[in-house]
């Protein structure tokens, strides 16, 4: 059994969730898969799938974030935001999600902390 504090519970599920949530209402992929791996003090995520990466090209970044009273559209922004480490890998064959954290005194279990 993992001893792992309220803040940091809290920040692992917020991560899987919203990737989860990305998968399943973005990529198109039939197949998601969710890793979490204990390494040391570091737990990490990765969610792959076998869909595609859309894109809103042509769009610039500032244009492309959610309104502030938006019910959606913040998924990776809150992954980067709780994760210490966040990363994307897009192939052909799908993309992998990957955010660490810390399991004592990480930025993002404060951060977490903070927002409830």
């Amino acid at each position: 059994m993992w001893r792992i504090s309220d803040e940091v519970g809290y920040s692992l599920r917020v991560i899987a969730t919203e990737l989860v949530t990305n998968v399943l209402q973005h990529s198109g992929s039939q197949d998601v898969s969710l890793l979490l791996a204990v390494r040391g003090s570091v737990v990490t995520i990765r969610v792959s799938d076998a869909g595609r990466w859309r894109e809103d090209e042509g769009e610039p970044e500032e244009r492309r974030m959610p309104a502030e009273e938006a019910e959606s559209g913040r998924g990776l922004s809150l992954v980067r935001s709780y994760a210490t480490r966040f990363a994307v890998n897009r192939t052909i064959h799908g993309s992998t999600v990957s955010a660490e954290i810390e399991m004592a005194g990480t930025e993002g279990a404060s951060q977490a902390s903070e927002r409830r």
